[in-house]
Parts: structure tokens; C-alpha cells; sequence
């Protein structure tokens, strides 16, 4: 039985991390993984680096489903459906 983990995309913290977060998640039994776009708020720390683009998404989502040949396979969750349908059974 797997789990679910989510992880949101920071620009210029934490995107090029995602792959080392995915890869953990993958070896503690993480079968899907939500990697989020933080989206800035006004008079917040995070408020000046804006959001990250979608092109960035799609690549750190790419690299986070990618298959780690120590740790296994983090697939992507898409949508609060693949929730259901990839853990109907739990």
C-alpha cells in the first residue's frame, strides 16, 4: 500500500530540489507525489518571487515521476481525482 506526498515548487528555493524530495518520498513508500506552484501573497516573505511558470512545473514534474533505481517510482498526481481512482482500494 502506498502514500500520497505533496511538495510546493518554490522558484529559487526549492525547484531544484524536487527530484532529492521525490526520490525520499519514493524510498518511505510514496507512490504519488503533488508537486504544487506556490503562489505569492501580498506581505509575505515569498511575495517577490512570483509564482513559478508552467514550463517550470512541467519540468519538475517530470524529473519528481522520473524512475529512481534505488528508491523506486514517485508518479505525479494530476488532479484531486487521481487521488481516488489510485487509492480507491485503501
Amino acid at each position: 500500500m502506498g502514500g500520497c506526498a505533496a511538495s510546493f515548487v518554490v522558484p529559487g528555493i526549492n525547484a531544484g530540489h524536487i527530484t532529492a524530495i521525490a526520490e525520499k518520498a519514493a524510498e518511505w513508500g510514496v507512490d504519488l507525489m503533488n508537486c504544487i506552484p506556490m503562489i505569492p501573497v501580498q506581505d509575505t516573505p515569498f511575495e517577490c518571487l512570483g509564482a513559478p511558470a508552467d514550463a517550470e512545473m512541467v519540468r519538475v514534474r517530470v524529473l519528481a515521476s522520473r524512475r529512481c533505481t534505488t528508491a523506486g517510482d514517485a508518479g505525479q498526481m494530476r488532479s484531486a481525482s487521481s487521488v481516488r481512482k489510485n487509492h480507491k482500494s485503501s
